[in-house]
């Protein structure tokens, strides 16, 4: 191609730092104008620089993130702002996110003294500490994808802290199920201010490891003499029901139960049966359902309902059927952290084209506003009266008018 002149050079100008971009006229293009790109030399430090940041993978969220086997996130930034003290832990970290942090060591302590307590107790099976961290290992891949951030941890760092964190949660379930003997001086136990924060520092969605690395820590450390046949799911939902007081026999009936954390067996805890409602057929997305005052405007009324289940609501006949719930510091924790609950959406919808129903909306409206009170009542019927009685007035006045004369 031709060189550029000193006409073209005049339409030259420099984007970014390495680039010029030259226009040029070229007997060949048969009066077009062609545009020749003249790459400068670049930066080589800065380009492997950002070859580097394009080949190494994402660590705040990881590509597993996206998988069904991730399970254990962190909380966005933007929900801690609001509220941080419903997804920070206060007295015990559980897993990799807040291991090692200053304010969590008085409880840290107290694992290692878990730990050794339970190594004695399984020397009996001819088991050791390292056969707890070995038995873990073929499941380390697996427990590592389970955290939407990558950990930053070696392997026996990380094992480290599944052992030990696991065997305190499962040794600890063990003792407030009375399993197994509680030391007399053990201040976890006997301090009566303790426990309550474990029943919801366990339950927050940072602060957790993957079910399954409990239930090989509590197979393998099973022994013979623990002849309560309570699973592993039963002794933790007892131990959280210390907080929210439900029924012995709801507990019972989530012996095979299980979750992806403690957090994720609680809230399954929680979701009716099969049994327990009907099948939504509604695949399209709903509205938001309108507050408590305007539903009972439009003549809906609420009445308690009797399932073991917060969860399920019925709606029939202009009535919706819930059970009671008493709202709780711990409960309100659970609630926040927990929030994959699903969405009855029959019944959202249900409710909603009850609403838009004007005959029911005005109806509603015309009791609530003659037939709300007593008093209400009182003047809408000292109306109507006197409404009959001037319509009885302006009749006789008329008829004697027009009477006919005999």
């Amino acid at each position: 191609m031709e060189s550029s002149s000193p006409d073209s050079s005049r339409n030259s100008r420099e984007i970014g730092y390495n680039f010029k971009i030259t226009r040029m006229r070229s007997a060949a293009a048969e009066g077009e104008g062609n545009r020749i790109i003249h790459i400068m030399e670049g930066n080589e430090e800065h380009l492997a620089s950002m070859h580097r940041k394009i080949s190494e993978p994402p660590r705040l969220l990881t590509i597993s993130a996206g998988r069904p086997s991730c399970c254990i996130f962190r909380v966005p930034e933007s929900l801690v702002e609001v509220n941080g003290q419903a997804y920070q832990p206060r007295i015990v970290s559980i897993g990799p996110y807040h291991h090692g942090k200053p304010r969590l060591r008085m409880i840290e302590e107290h694992k290692w003294r878990y730990l050794g307590f339970l190594l004695k107790r399984i020397k009996e099976k001819g088991l050791v500490l390292d056969d707890l961290l070995k038995v873990l290992q073929p499941l380390e891949a697996k427990a590592r994808d389970c955290y939407s951030e990558t950990i930053q941890l070696g392997s026996d760092e990380f094992l480290e802290i599944m052992v030990l964190d696991g065997c305190f949660i499962v040794d600890l379930f063990r003792k407030v199920g009375n399993i197994v003997s509680i030391e007399p001086d053990d201040p976890i136990i006997s301090m009566l201010w303790i426990l309550p924060f474990f029943y919801r520092d366990f339950l927050r969605l940072e602060n957790q490891i993957p079910f399954f690395i409990l239930q090989c820590l509590f197979d393998l450390t099973k022994m013979p003499d623990e002849k309560s046949g309570r699973s592993l799911s039963m002794l933790a939902l007892g131990f959280f029901n210390n907080a929210m007081l439900r029924p012995d026999e709801v507990i019972a009936k989530f012996h095979d139960l299980k979750g992806q954390h403690l957090l994720d067996l609680v809230r399954a805890s929680f979701i009716p049966s099969e049994q327990d409602h009907e099948p939504s057929k509604v695949s399209a997305p709903t509205r938001l359902i309108h507050p408590i005052s305007k539903l009972r405007r439009a003549g809906i009324k609420f009445l308690p309902g009797k399932s073991d289940s917060f969860l399920v609501m019925k709606f029939r006949h202009g009535v919706i059927e819930m059970p009671p719930i008493t709202m709780s510091q711990h409960r309100g924790k659970l609630f926040r952290n927990g929030r994959r609950s699903r969405t009855v959406h029959q019944q959202y919808r249900d409710v909603h084209q009850h609403y838009r129903n004007s005959w029911y909306v005005q109806w509603a409206s015309f009791k609530h506003t003659y037939f709300e009170t007593p008093w209400s009542f009182i003047s809408a019927l000292a109306a109507l009266i006197l409404l009959l009685l001037t319509i009885a007035q302006t009749f006789f006045t008329i008829y004697a008018v027009y009477k006919p004369e005999k």
